[in-house]
């Protein structure tokens, strides 16, 4: 006997089951209260395991609702590898009604493909699309041959979101005339941002903020700003985790940095608690992995990276009186551990471990713990030369054939 209190188990029907001749067809009848459950999501998981999130037929419009961006009545908005299983696909469809753009999808078909990066690109010519929706993983394999892609550049809009996205990638495809935008926001919480910023600028990690959306910016003393979004008699919010001035609110968890010269820009730092999200969609925890480097008194600041990376990478801060040999042996001791307690994606790379300068020593917080986005953001020409040198180290690698 099973637990009575447990889910089943049921069966997803197949196409011909649900949509067969043989079977009048028999609408479900319309809803009329506003507070009953439409749909259930889930959450991302970002910073805990995911859980359901029902929308009410009332939040379910309100989120609907985008109040700015481009005019896309009657263009063609091409998503030709469309995410359903988190909320920016999800919000694609609501938006469908509200501001009436035609929705562009890839062909069914049986078995179903996962889309890559040229059959989305033929997608987006075959729609004649104006604007166009795409994963970052597509958008990082389109920029290996850009001249391969002429396309891009007729695009109004290329927006992504939900995974993070190179700078260097992101700056080389704005240089090669792609407009490109990044969208915020959060299956609790709705689209945080605007889908498009109103200047079509050169500034893509920036975001500007969805007017309909009650954001409160809580400043932070090292210039980071953590968002909370307010509930609101027209923001009804599915799921709240803190309180502001008596009212319901939604803190994501997130650290937003402004833009240094541009007003009302945002660009997304990270979390607070530093997770970090890979070019895969990958997800690590940095925090036992830093904590691995400080079993050694030497070592007294560990920086974990690798944000829209292929694989991570580490940022060490050592005594500057310590011996070098010795440093050296504890920190292969604590790669050596490090890799063999970690998933394959987690496992940190030699070529990506980048010794602090002494010119440019870390910045700590008062927990005496390092200063994530600062310290990351004043490395951040040598992180990019550590993932240049690995890749041109990796392709003068002949890999053998192995016949099978």
């Amino acid at each position: 006997m099973g637990d009575a209190s447990l889910p089943g188990i049921s069966a997803m029907p197949s196409y011909e089951q649900l949509y067969t001749s043989s079977i009048p067809y028999c609408p479900l009848s319309v809803c009329h209260v506003w507070t009953a459950p439409a749909v259930i999501l889930h959450s991302s998981g970002s910073t805990s395991f995911p859980k359901p999130i029902t929308y009410t037929h009332q939040v379910l419009f309100q989120f609907a609702v985008i109040s700015d961006g481009p005019l896309v009545t009657g263009r063609v908005f091409a998503v030709p590898a469309l995410e359903l299983f988190h909320a920016a696909g999800f919000f694609i469809f609501s938006w469908l009604p509200t501001c009436g753009y035609i929705m562009g999808l890839m062909k069914p078909t049986r078995p179903a493909t996962a889309p890559t990066h040229i059959m989305a690109y033929k997608c987006l010519i075959a729609l004649n699309a104006e604007y166009a929706y795409v994963p970052a993983l597509l958008i990082n394999a389109w920029h290996g041959k850009l001249e391969e892609y002429p396309y891009l550049q007729r695009l109004k809009a290329l927006l992504y979101s939900g995974r993070f996205l190179n700078k260097s990638i992101g700056d080389s495809l704005v240089a090669n005339k792609i407009k490109l935008f990044t969208m915020y926001g959060a299956t609790e919480a709705g689209n945080i941002s605007s889908i498009c910023r109103a200047n079509q600028d050169n500034e893509w990690e920036y975001f500007t903020m969805n007017s309909h959306c009650a954001v409160e910016l809580r400043p932070f003393d090292d210039g980071t700003f953590k968002p909370v979004i307010r509930a609101e008699p027209y923001m009804h919010l599915p799921f709240t985790n803190t309180v502001i001035d008596g009212g319901r609110a939604y803190a994501p968890g997130d650290l937003l940095m402004p833009h240094p010269e541009v007003k009302d820009y945002w660009k997304i730092l990270g979390r607070e608690d530093d997770q970090i999200m890979l070019a895969t969609g990958d997800t690590i925890n940095p925090v036992p992995i830093e904590s691995q480097f400080y079993q050694h008194q030497l070592i007294c600041g560990a920086v974990m990276f690798g944000r829209g990376r292929s694989k991570p990478g580490i940022l060490l801060e050592v005594d500057s009186q310590a011996n070098v040999d010795t440093c050296q042996q504890a920190i292969e001791e604590s790669i050596s551990i490090i890799n063999a307690q970690s998933p394959e994606y987690a496992q940190l790379d030699t070529k990506l471990v980048i010794m602090a300068s002494h010119s440019k020593p870390f910045s700590y917080n008062i927990k005496g713990l390092p200063n994530h986005p600062l310290i990351l953001h004043q490395y951040q020409g040598e992180i990019d030369a550590a993932y240049a040198s690995t890749m041109m180290s990796s392709a003068s690698v002949m890999v053998p054939l192995v016949s099978l």
